[in-house]
């Protein structure tokens, strides 16, 4: 006959405790790693008109550069979510970091815009299997008490990529050339991927999912009414955030544009906000994720059309991107939250379509900046003005939704 004993041991042997991860050192690998992927997108915008010159072309066709990254970015999503949810996301974090450190030491070769076009869309395929795995590890092995807060920072880092990657980008293009900012890129891609193996954790083989079993998740996932809600405003986040710094480094205003000094310190204002909304994450958390996604979408839409009137004070400029970028960071972890809650065993996969939705604006705005930028500045934020506007009505649908 069994003691008491041995029946509580039987049983959690059965259901072994969940193994959770050193919140401070995943969290800043996660970060510190998120920065460096995503960032990838946002390099070339600080580097538009230095690769013109060296290409012999004008610097709105070099958005294309963008515009092709974040399609195969977004389309690799696509393969990467289920792939993550395969592998495991340590395995998928690793093999991203080494895959994307070979592709991003590519660009420099590059001798034609036509060629460094085609190396930036093989670089967005490999480093498309990042998010997927870092929002999958960070809400598997991060306890459930601090979990709100390691979105937060994931997310904030993912998003303050836009300015710490155009500030770096700026600075050693104009030391070094833009070809070097892209060889230091993947020497940092190889140093991360040793930190990974060391600190993450890898995943329990009953958290894996079958590949065929992620890829049938998806279109349950995309046919879900809230989700594909949530997908829907997703676009319009990154897209008006992408297209916000496109059209300040093409058609800014030029008291901003015309001095280096000026557009490195708009581009660095927002700095503090990357820090601010993660430590704020706590009180943020009292908040539903979906009343989160509204307020600040509509937050962003009023930002981006008073930077547009505000045009004309550096000053004024900088305070509007500011309170536009404090929205979209509290926005994003929000979305990641609700769509995680409706997403089951298959995060990764959801996590994917989102990102997908999210790059797939990017990529679509960031070309349309460039179509238009013979327009200016206003026009071109009164637009974007009003796709947040769309993006915060879709918030306020997921309110209202049962």
């Amino acid at each position: 006959m069994n003691s008491p004993r041995s029946a509580t041991m039987t049983a959690a042997d059965a259901n072994p405790a969940p193994d959770w991860a050193p919140t401070g050192r995943t969290v800043t690998f996660l970060a510190c790693a998120g920065v460096l992927v995503v960032g990838q997108l946002y390099t070339v915008l600080a580097l538009y008109h230095a690769m013109a010159r060296g290409f012999g072309v004008t610097a709105s066709s070099v958005t294309w550069t963008s515009t092709v990254f974040g399609f195969a970015y977004a389309f690799g999503f696509l393969v990467a979510g289920p792939l993550s949810d395969r592998l495991g996301p340590r395995k998928a974090i690793t093999i991203c970091l080494i895959a994307t450190a070979a592709t991003t030491a590519l660009v420099p070769a590059a001798t034609t815009l036509a060629v460094a076009v085609t190396f930036r869309a093989v670089q967005g395929l490999t480093a498309a299997l990042f998010a997927p795995a870092a929002y999958a590890y960070a809400t598997t092995h991060i306890r459930p008490r601090r979990r709100a807060a390691a979105l937060s920072v994931v997310a904030a880092s993912l998003l303050a990529a836009a300015v710490i990657m155009q500030v770096a980008a700026q600075l050693i293009g104009a030391a070094l050339g833009w070809r070097a900012v892209f060889l230091l890129c993947a020497l940092a891609f190889l140093v991360l991927a040793a930190f990974s193996w060391r600190i993450l954790l890898p995943a329990a083989a009953h958290h894996t999912v079958r590949m065929r079993d992620a890829f049938a998740a998806m279109p349950r996932l995309l046919t879900t009414p809230r989700l594909t809600v949530l997908y829907l405003g997703a676009m319009t986040l990154l897209g008006g955030f992408v297209a916000v710094y496109a059209s300040i480094a093409l058609v800014g205003p030029r008291a901003v544009t015309g001095s280096p000094g000026a557009l490195l310190a708009l581009r660095a204002s927002s700095l503090p906000a990357m820090v601010a909304v993660p430590l704020a994450a706590p009180l943020l958390a009292r908040t539903s994720p979906v009343r989160r996604i509204a307020a600040a979408m509509t937050t962003a839409a009023l930002a981006v059309l008073a930077a547009g009137f505000a045009a004309a004070s550096p000053v004024g400029l900088a305070v509007a991107v500011f309170v536009f970028v404090t929205a979209v960071l509290v926005a994003a972890p929000a979305y990641v939250e609700a769509i995680g809650a409706h997403a089951g065993a298959h995060r990764g996969s959801a996590t994917a379509l989102y990102a997908f939705a999210m790059f797939v604006g990017g990529s679509v705005e960031s070309q349309l900046v460039g179509t238009f930028s013979h327009l200016g500045f206003f026009p071109i934020v009164t637009g974007v003005s009003a796709v947040l506007g769309v993006g915060a009505l879709l918030g306020f649908v997921s309110v209202r939704r049962p």
